[in-house]
């Protein structure tokens, strides 16, 4: 029995104008054309490419960063196509981009405890004991903070689904 795909991308394009130096427009950088692929669940997706392929464009479509040209995106069974990511309501939480460099994503005024704690109370509003976010006497941070850069810290943040 095949379950529905998690995630279904069919023939998404994504284009972004190319101009001339005084600002004219002279044609589109055709950063997505066409992509379609299909991740069931317990699937893992990676998206490998050159520099200047359309990866992290991909990704920032995906999440709602940008809007597609053309194109659908189906999660979890809903059109999401065209949503921003402050429209998806239940679906931002579920689907979201981790930044290639971590200097995107971590602001360097704020600390670890912070910076990883600051995506978690939207992870457990629903069904959790009422604590979100890091605990106050996490001795565990303290010993991570000792050990950890950015590239490190950057990917905690960015949660993994259960």
């Amino acid at each position: 029995m095949n379950e529905a795909p998690l995630l279904r991308v069919e023939r998404l394009s994504r284009h972004f104008p190319a101009r001339s130096l005084l600002g004219w427009r002279i044609g589109d950088v055709r950063a997505l054309d066409g992509v379609s692929f299909e991740v069931a669940p317990g699937e893992t997706l990676g998206i490998v490419g050159e520099s200047g392929c359309g990866k992290s464009t991909l990704g920032k479509t995906l999440a709602g960063i940008h809007r597609p040209d053309a194109g659908r995106i189906v999660f979890e069974g809903e059109d999401i196509t065209g949503r921003s990511a402050s429209e998806r309501g239940a679906v931002a939480p579920k689907l979201q981009y981790c930044y290639q460099d971590p200097g995107n994503s971590l602001d360097p005024r704020w600390t670890i405890r912070r910076s990883l704690n600051e995506p978690l109370p939207t992870s457990f509003q629903e069904g959790s004991s009422g604590a979100s976010g890091l605990p106050e006497s996490s001795r565990c941070i303290r010993v991570w903070s000792s050990s950890m850069s950015r590239p490190r810290v950057s990917t905690c943040r960015c949660r993994p689904r259960s």
